[in-house]
C-alpha cells in the first residue's frame, strides 16, 4: 500500500505524508512483513526515488521547500 500511496504522489509533501502513515502504522500494528519476515521499506531510499522521478520527467514539486525528510527509518 505504502508505495501505491507514493506512486499516487504528486508533490513531496504527499509523499512524505505517506511515510510517516507507513511509520505509525508499523510501530503500532507491525504487520506481516515487518514483524513476522523482518522485511521492511526504506522511507530514506523510497524518498529518493520519488525526488529523482520528479527531477527526471522535469516536474518541479510545489513544495519544494527542503522540509526534512521523516525521523527514523519507515
Amino acid at each position: 500500500m505504502l508505495i501505491d500511496e507514493v506512486a499516487l504522489a504528486t508533490t513531496r509533501n504527499e509523499c512524505l505524508v505517506a511515510l510517516q502513515g507507513y511509520r505509525q502504522d508499523c510501530h503500532m500494528t507491525g504487520g506481516y512483513l515487518h514483524t513476522t519476515c523482518r522485511m521492511r521499506v526504506s522511507g530514506k531510499r523510497l524518498l529518493n526515488l520519488f525526488e529523482s522521478t520528479l527531477h527526471r520527467t522535469g516536474v518541479k514539486s510545489p513544495d519544494e521547500s527542503g522540509t526534512a525528510a521523516p525521523q527514523g527509518h519507515a
